[in-house]
């Protein structure tokens, strides 16, 4: 399993957290991001169980901490090839 963190920086206020913010995403089992994300300081509610690709919204200080903790850094283009490979790993927490 690998885990992923995009580069979009998208500037927005959530909650208390004012920051730029991206995607941490996986290739493998759900559970495992959330473990991952649960290690680094992601906040469940920053889940998003989204059919095509769950992910986590991470604000930048966060993102610092998954790069270090060993998720790979990627571009937009490698996060839409991960939003369309045809076989996703089943989501548990899909909204269906």
């Amino acid at each position: 399993m690998a885990i992923y963190v995009d580069d979009v920086f998208v500037p927005a206020r959530i909650g208390a957290h004012q920051s730029r913010w991206c995607h941490l995403m996986t290739d493998g089992e759900i559970q495992g991001l959330h473990a991952f994300a649960r290690s680094i300081g992601a906040m469940r509610s920053w889940f998003h169980p989204h059919e095509q690709l769950p992910h986590y919204d991470v604000p930048e200080d966060v993102r610092k901490k998954a790069v270090a903790a060993g998720a790979i850094e990627i571009g937009s283009e490698d996060r839409a090839r991960l939003m369309t490979r045809g076989a996703r790993p089943q989501n548990p927490d899909a909204k269906g």
